[in-house]
């Protein structure tokens, strides 16, 4: 059996082989280090040269014939006279295990009966999986953690195919063998090349299990498995036959989703399954594999079933783009006078706000406002700032209307306010981490940016994939009665009408519950039924803010009313919601189940973006546009790779005094934003120009004078790029 003792053994060790080597080295032809002249040179004999050499006491020939053949324990016990068999205090017969180094010894006398008297930590240790275990361990209810699994071990009834290796604590447990009340947690499992049964508690399984639950990870990143099939069970991998192989585990397990919201409890375990699995090769379940005459039962989590753990950075993306949508959320915000207005074409949304109330989240409208934008009318000091008077600007695209008494009053309808609605929001959130869709040239062309705007633009077909959008989970070919929609990104297309439902009666619900398995933090899910031929239809999407907690049965099947999603979503009327005065829903949960709603035509379907799946994504860029280059405050274009928040012009005299200091957001409609050949195109004299114009006049700016500009935009990753710094321009009056 592997030695289990050399990493514990630190500098002492080291040592030994060192003076081991030089032995060896100093009488090439001979076995001058050979002490205890058992015809090798050992460890052993390293460490009685160097007892010799430094006057220490030496072993008596007893003592060396003892210790010539012992494992390191007995060695060290030898040598130094250290004590690392554990005792029976108690006289019943268990030997009482607190340490590590008792259950190193568990692991060389795998026949014997122990009983842990206390919590062991294995912090740091890589553990190597007890071989033929026979005896028995009574947990009393203690825990064995942190330890690392990456290494596999024969099975002592070896007759299975090339994947026969075990992993988990115990390679594989006889049918002498028994393990009672014992907690496993936070046990890391790394598949071996030829691991064929893999659990956290046991590979295999032959005896008596009871009372165990387990948390922790199993990592399994093979692709070609070369026929071989692989069983990885939460507890165990393999129970070997009907009549031994037994386990009833303990449902006493807690799951706290990552908002520590919501909990789900009487589970036997919680494992991270992060496997790379062609389906037909791999099984999964609290056991992986049972005989069909014995039953397993009990619910397991699988928290994240997937190919791959996830990079820092693609941590850090998660939460910017989470944190993003929680601030749209929960921003907290009054009026200084009753504003009433349809948010929504047609009048079907009517929003009134009333002083006096405080309003959270960015108000409902069909548009696609962003926070920067909302929160540039608001009042830091006061949260209050909102009036129809001034909402007015000379925000492009956005037509002002004129009072009954010719004064200016704002914007038409749903336009005159500064928010979004629920696809719009989650454009914005994943704007922060993801550039715009880039068609072009080979230095630019990059097809993972994001466009989305309304529902509509979120379903994973060849034109939503040009806006970066992408399915989650095994739901792709469904239907190709569109030329353009074909291959991985294909979509129900029936006469020009999308609709989700469609998808999930295609492809059943097992294979979508088992993609809500796979969507991650940051993630969406999305209904839709949208005609496109009319353009017209309706949807609703939610970004996930959180890894969804999924609950499985023994078998593996997804559990859909346990199993849930914790979303954000903004919603479509604030005014009929008296009791939040929000239109958001914030850290919702929603079941599986909730999420499949064939009767009411509402299935949601996961989706994704590149940035969420990738590191590489280009980095923020933004430019003067070269066939119109920036030469004045109001002369040339800007573009950039990430949709611009907001332009910003400075224009001073000589002497530095302000003429003209503006930041212009962006409209709220997508004419505004328009994505232009390989990048986003800003025309300074359509944003600027009338303000400046007006500022110059008003500042008696002279014709023919040089006056200084500085440009700089607002991009939707919240970065500020300069553009020109302290520019040279002639003014010329109109």
């Amino acid at each position: 059996m592997k030695n289990r003792k050399l990493a514990r053994l630190g500098i002492l060790t080291l040592a030994i082989v060192l003076v081991a080597a030089t032995v060896v080295a100093v009488g090439a032809a001979r076995f001058v280090g050979d002490i205890n002249a058992d015809g090798k040179v050992s460890v052993f004999d390293a460490q009685l040269l160097a007892e010799q050499a430094a006057g220490v006491r030496t072993l008596t020939s007893d003592q060396k014939a003892a210790a010539g053949n012992s494992t390191i324990a007995t060695l060290l016990e030898q040598i130094w006279g250290l004590t690392t068999t554990p005792a029976d205090s108690d006289g019943d017969g268990a030997f009482e295990l607190s340490d590590i180094d008792g259950l190193y010894y568990m692991a060389d006398n795998p026949s014997l009966s122990y009983e842990l008297t206390g919590n062991v930590d294995l912090e740091g240790i890589q553990w190597l999986p007890v071989k033929g275990f026979s005896g028995s361990l009574n947990g009393n209810g203690y825990s064995i953690s942190n330890c690392v699994i990456s290494e596999s071990v024969d099975d002592i009834a070896k007759t299975d195919d090339n994947y026969d290796q075990n992993m988990g604590f115990f390679g594989d447990i006889e049918k002498t063998g028994s393990v009672t009340d014992l907690k496993l947690r936070d046990i890391t499992v790394n598949a071996s090349d030829n691991a064929g049964y893999i659990g956290i508690l046991v590979g295999t399984n032959r005896g008596s299990v009871s009372g165990v639950n387990v948390t922790g990870t199993i990592n399994d990143d093979r692709t070609d498995l070369n026929g071989g099939n692989i069983y990885v069970g939460a507890i165990a991998g393999k129970t070997a036959s009907s009549s031994t192989g037994t386990i009833v585990c303990d449902p006493s397990l807690s799951v706290t989703d990552d908002m520590g919201k919501q909990t789900t409890s009487g589970l036997c375990a919680n494992v991270r399954m992060h496997v790379q699995k062609p389906s037909e090769n791999v099984v999964m379940g609290l056991v992986g594999w049972s005989p069909e005459d014995k039953s397993v039962s009990g619910q397991w989590c699988d928290s994240a079933n997937d190919s791959t753990q996830l990079s820092q950075t693609m941590q850090k993306r998660q939460q910017v783009v989470v944190d993003y949508m929680d601030d749209m959320a929960t921003v907290a915000w009054q009026v200084s006078e009753p504003i009433t207005y349809n948010a929504r074409e047609g009048g079907s949304v009517v929003q009134k706000f009333v002083p006096g109330t405080t309003y959270y989240g960015l108000p409902y409208t069909s548009m696609n406002g962003s926070l920067e934008r909302f929160m540039s009318k608001i009042d830091s000091s006061s949260g209050t700032n909102m009036t129809v008077e001034g909402l007015q600007s000379s925000y492009y695209h956005e037509i002002p209307v004129e009072g009954s008494d010719g004064t200016i009053k704002g914007y038409d309808g749903f336009a005159q306010y500064m928010g979004n609605d629920c696809s719009a929001a989650i454009g914005w959130a994943w704007l922060r981490v993801s550039p715009i869709r880039v068609d072009g040239d080979s230095d630019t062309e990059y097809a993972g940016g994001v466009w989305p705007l309304f529902a509509m633009h979120f379903v994973p077909n060849a034109e939503a994939q040009a806006k970066g959008i992408y399915p989650v989970g095994d739901w792709t070919t469904v239907s190709e009665t569109d030329d353009s929609v074909v291959g991985t990104f294909a979509y129900t297309v029936e006469d020009g009408v999308y609709d989700t439902t469609t998808v999930y009666n295609t492809i059943g619900k097992n294979t979508l519950v088992e993609a809500y398995a796979l969507s991650r933090t940051a993630d969406a899910i999305v209904y839709l039924k949208y005609d496109n031929e009319t353009d017209s239809g309706g949807g609703h999407a939610r970004l996930l803010v959180a890894d969804p907690i999924v609950i499985r049965n023994a078998n593996g099947d997804i559990d859909t009313n346990a199993s849930y999603v914790i979303v954000t979503e903004q919603g479509d009327g604030l005014g009929q919601r008296e009791t939040t005065h929000s239109s958001w829903r914030y850290h919702y949960k929603y079941t599986f189940e909730e999420l499949i709603s064939p009767s009411t035509r509402k299935v949601f379907l996961p989706v994704t973006i590149r940035a969420l799946r990738s590191d590489t994504i280009k980095e923020a860029y933004a430019n003067q546009y070269p066939d119109a280059p920036v030469t004045g405050p109001v002369t040339g274009k800007i573009y950039s790779n990430f949709r611009v928040i907001s332009s910003t012009v400075k224009v001073t005299d000589k002497k530095g005094n302000t003429i003209y200091s503006n930041e212009i957001f962006t409209g709220v409609s997508d004419s505004m934003n328009e994505a232009r050949d390989r990048y986003q195109n800003i025309d300074l004299a359509q944003v600027h120009g009338d303000a400046f114009a007006a500022a110059a006049q008003s500042a008696g700016m002279i014709d023919g004078s040089k006056y200084i500009y500085t440009v700089k935009v607002l991009l939707s990753n919240g970065e500020t790029k300069t553009i020109v710094q302290n520019g040279i321009f002639t003014y010329t009056a109109e």
